[in-house]
């Protein structure tokens, strides 16, 4: 039994002293986020990571562009973000108050730096970050779980920024049209053309501009129908499509500005032998007082009292009966 408790200590003797030291690469990143939109900013997440706690860690990050501008209300913390800081002349120094432990390298404390973009940015823009006080960093009698001493190195880091804050994506667009063809009904030099209008996205608020709305009237011709979709940093693009009015040989169809009685048959319904047709009511004022006979010469059609469907805006009487053949 002593025999075996003096191997023991031995061989934790022998480990212990031909266990080398951990080095960790004390990281100090800054990394630029996504571009804003349109407000000139340029955001940079700062990073600090392979400390055990933060607890008496400082830096200093500086810029050399003097258009970029940082006040204390553009510093936003992480929920591990505990220090005191102090905005300078084109810097910024930061000291840890109180200590955040940090799980080395499989964490780290994060912070975003927005930084304000007064005029055009300079091509060699650069955010660097070094120790504010090397002698501040870590020292090397901090010890492992198993009392190996822990080497500390720091890492500065320089940023290059990007071509600046704003966004330079222009909004995606689905559902354009294709031409949109329809018939002027006869004595009529214009009718009322519909479509499905396209949509937009983008990251950024989507600012839609439009020539016509469905819905308008059109002349007989072709007519360029355009929609513009822009961001506020000014990016767009276009969906573009044309109209083309024919002019009709009868009347009654296609639209038009006078009052239309309009008879369309829908898409057949399959299995079945029925034929639906709408009668459109259009371009009136008031449908008091107004009255039309539907005719229809095939004698295998019928036509019952539940076979007809108002819709909300149907309000009248009807009567059918069999009409006499030619």
């Amino acid at each position: 039994m002593r025999t075996l408790h003096l191997l023991l200590i031995l061989t934790v003797f022998i480990c212990s002293f031909f266990t080398p030291s951990k080095l960790f690469s004390q990281e100090l990143r800054a990394v630029q986020l996504a571009a804003g939109c349109g407000d000139n900013v340029i955001s940079v997440e700062i990073r600090l990571r392979n400390i055990s706690s933060t607890t008496g860690i400082s830096h200093l990050l500086t810029w050399n562009d003097p258009n970029l501008t940082l006040t204390d209300s553009d510093i936003t913390p992480s929920s591990k973000f505990d220090a005191g800081f102090r905005i300078l002349p084109n810097a910024l120094s930061v000291v840890w108050t109180k200590g955040v432990a940090i799980n080395f390298d499989n964490d780290e404390v994060i912070y975003t730096l927005r930084f304000r973009l007064n005029g055009a940015l300079s091509g060699n823009a650069m955010v660097s970050q070094a120790p504010d006080d090397p002698d501040r960093l870590p020292p090397n009698s901090v010890v492992d779980a198993i009392g190996n001493p822990l080497s500390y190195t720091f890492i500065p880091t320089n940023l290059v920024l990007g071509s600046g804050g704003n966004d330079t994506t222009a909004p995606r667009i689905s559902g354009c049209p294709s031409t949109q063809n329809a018939v002027a009904p006869l004595g009529q030099t214009a009718t009322a053309v519909s479509w499905t209008e396209p949509t937009a996205t983008d990251d950024c608020q989507v600012i839609t501009q439009r020539s016509h709305r469905p819905g308008d009237n059109f002349s007989v011709g072709t007519t360029r129908v355009r929609y513009i979709f822009s961001d506020p940093s000014g990016n767009r693009d276009s969906c573009i499509f044309n109209v083309v009015v024919t002019q009709g040989t009868t009347g009654g169809g296609g639209g038009g500005t006078g009052p239309q009685l309009v008879a369309m048959q829908r898409s057949a319904n399959c299995g079945t032998t029925e034929i639906i047709v709408d009668i459109k009511l259009r371009n009136i004022s008031s449908t008091t007082g107004i009255s039309h006979l539907l005719t229809w010469n095939d004698p295998n059609l019928t036509l019952t009292d539940s076979d007809i469907t108002p819709s909300s805006k149907f309000d009248a009487g009807f009567a059918y009966s069999q009409m006499p053949s030619a």
